[in-house]
């Protein structure tokens, strides 16, 4: 059971319309000094592809396994590494200053280590590079296993009301979503442990999902 639940993202297996995301390991690596000698760490890059939607992306950065330093060495946005700081559980990657204009394509490298507490860096806010529906109806799904932990939602507001219409969970309805921020909580939804998990979230047009915590469901 997962005993960390820091309210500080979303890889996982998340399934993005007209958004591609590769995971490659083991073809890298990443260097660091240490007392003014530089050293080799074999380390891993994840590809998101993407287009540009004037919002910015946010990464939720894990530990090493030993505790020390953050997991994510260094960020490109179409093969310019960016001045983000990304040491830091959860970071911004700024877009804007890369000199996009909207619907632009982009690709984001994000490289890391080989030893993390997660075993990949994690997308908070994943919708904001999908390209939009023309309907409007916008969708996404995120993919994980249930850890006996509750994913804590932001919920935009799309004027007087909420963005986010509909979640659903295995194809089960979640209740009570139109607040600042949901629990969505897998046991009282009879969701067994390390039970895998399939979470399709409906909204508007501006208002994608930011998950809080998608460190629960990830494995």
């Amino acid at each position: 059971m997962k005993t960390k639940m820091m309210i500080a993202t979303c890889m996982l297996a998340a399934s993005l319309s007209a958004q591609k995301i590769t995971k490659i390991k083991g073809l890298d690596s990443t260097r660091h000094s240490v007392g003014g000698v530089w050293y080799k760490t074999p380390g891993h890059r994840m590809e998101i592809e993407g287009v540009y939607n004037g919002k910015d992306l946010f990464v939720r950065n894990s530990f090493g396994k030993s505790g020390i330093g953050y997991c994510i060495t260094q960020v490109k946005v179409n093969g310019n590494t960016t001045i983000d700081e990304i040491n830091a559980s959860m970071f911004r990657i700024d877009l804007e200053i890369h000199k996009l204009k909207l619907n632009d394509k982009i690709k984001i490298v994000i490289y890391y280590k080989d030893s993390c507490e997660q075993t990949e860096p994690q997308l908070m806010n994943p919708g904001v590079i999908r390209q939009k529906d023309p309907t409007g109806n916008n969708a996404i799904v995120m993919e994980g296993k249930n850890f006996n932990s509750s994913l804590l939602v932001v919920n935009p507001r799309a004027g007087k009301n909420y963005g986010i219409k509909e979640v659903l969970v295995n194809g089960k309805k979640v209740e009570s979503i139109q607040k600042d921020i949901f629990e969505i909580n897998f046991y009282r939804m009879g969701i067994n442990y390390e039970e895998k998990i399939k979470i399709e979230f409906k909204y508007e047009d501006g208002c994608e999902p930011f998950v809080i915590n998608p460190d629960v469901i990830s494995y």
